[in-house]
This record gives C-alpha cells, structure tokens and sequence, in this order.
C-alpha cells in the first residue's frame, strides 16, 4: 500500500511540474516489483490457507500484474511519462482502492472468526 502512495504522489507531482520525469519514474519503479511480489505472496498464502473466495477476488490483479511483467510493461518509462499520466494516475486510484477493500475484507473476516 506504501507504495501505492508513492505513485499517487509522485504522479501528482509530476502533473503540477514540481518533480522531475526522472526521479518520479525512479520512485515509481522502485516500488513496482515489491508490489507484484507482495501481492503474489499474498495470493499465494491465501490458496494455502484455504481461504478460496478472497483469494478469487485478489486473482484478477494478480493475473494482471503477471500480464504486465510478461509484457515488460511494468515500469514507467521517463520518455512517455506525460503521455500516460492520466491512465497511471487512474491504475493507481483503482490499484488503491482495492487494496483498501482488500484490507477492509480481511481484517472483518479475521474479527468474525476471532468472534465465533
């Protein structure tokens, strides 16, 4: 999720001209591969546990990300920055808000099974 933030910011930046396109796509591309790794462990520990239905809502992505990777389209390119500026800063509110309802998820189905 920290990494999420550092885009958004970072792309927020870059739209206002306060930051250059080389360090923000550094910044960004710092936490691209930390992202898809994490979500894949994720992903990955859910299947073990045997939590199917959350782990089917977190396959989507996931199938993105490694649809990305294959395609070496991951990490933001400093030339055309500013031509994808408006489809990376949409991704990434997307990105955050299912992180957001992930985390909600999880973190009820932990206090409902702590409950029961």
């Amino acid at each position: 999720m920290m990494g999420i933030i550092v885009y958004l910011l970072c792309l927020v930046d870059l739209e206002g001209d306060h930051m250059n396109p080389f360090e923000a796509s550094a910044r960004i591309n710092f936490w691209v591969l930390k992202e898809f790794l994490l979500h894949g462990v994720f992903c990955v520990l859910l299947l073990v546990t045997g939590h199917w239905l959350i782990s089917l809502v977190t396959v989507p992505l996931a199938g993105y990300h490694a649809l990305l990777y294959m395609k070496r389209q991951h990490l933001i390119d400093v030339t055309e920055v500013f031509r994808n500026l408006k489809f990376e800063k949409k991704l990434r509110f997307f990105k955050l808000g299912f992180y957001v309802v992930f985390f909600v998820l999880v973190v009820f189905k932990y206090v409902f099974l702590l409950n029961t």
